[in-house]
């Protein structure tokens, strides 16, 4: 069995807590110092699972003011888990 990488595991579970309604839109998401222990991540991992979510547009930075998440993130990070159920759905229709 394969593990996912750490940076990985911290982006799914960031998109779990959107979806959930844990991070609202719009939201400030906690400092990164903040997020670290939540994630038992270190920095650098923090930082590149933060940097695909901002690269997909589900954060916005906005330099010394933090982190928020956009409008779109609870739209993109449920179109990417439609996309996995679709794609890993086995059934007669979609055979």
């Amino acid at each position: 069995m394969t593990t996912a990488p750490k940076y990985s595991q911290v982006v799914r579970q960031l998109e779990e807590m959107i979806l959930a309604g844990r991070l609202g839109l719009g939201e400030r998401i906690p400092p990164e110092r903040e997020l670290l222990p939540m994630f038992d991540a270190s920095y650098m991992t923090l930082r590149r699972a933060l940097n695909e979510l901002t690269e997909r547009g589900v954060i916005v930075r906005m330099g010394a003011k933090g982190s928020f998440l956009s409008p779109e993130a609870l739209r993109l990070v449920g179109i990417k888990k439609v996309n996995f159920i679709y794609s890993t759905w086995e059934g007669p229709f979609f055979a």
